[in-house]
């Protein structure tokens, strides 16, 4: 039977990953609750001669300008996060192996 390890405490670095990890994962939610009350987002919507429309699973639906742009940041910002705390780990992951 395999017993538990003891846990270590976590250092600074540990914490604050997780402190980041904590708020991505929120506005992840906050991101996904936007988007079905809205119909869907900036990325997946276009502009067309002034007209801006957000989309989601190819059903388009027009809305003002600021939501668009609101949208177009935020989604933006909620994937960029995600790529680089993933490309972040992976580094950490491969100098680790490399160098320890």
């Amino acid at each position: 039977m395999a017993a538990f390890q003891e846990s270590r405490p976590l250092t600074s670095w540990e914490k604050t990953e997780r402190r980041v990890l904590t708020v991505m994962v929120i506005n992840f939610a906050v991101f996904w609750v936007i988007a079905v009350i809205l119909g869907g987002d900036a990325l997946n919507g276009s502009k067309d001669a002034g007209t801006y429309y957000i989309a989601s699973h190819g059903a388009e639906r027009a809305v003002h300008p600021l939501v668009w742009y609101y949208s177009l940041i935020h989604s933006s910002v909620t994937l960029g996060s995600f790529l680089l705390f993933m490309a972040y780990k992976v580094l950490v992951g491969v100098l680790g192996r490399l160098l320890g």
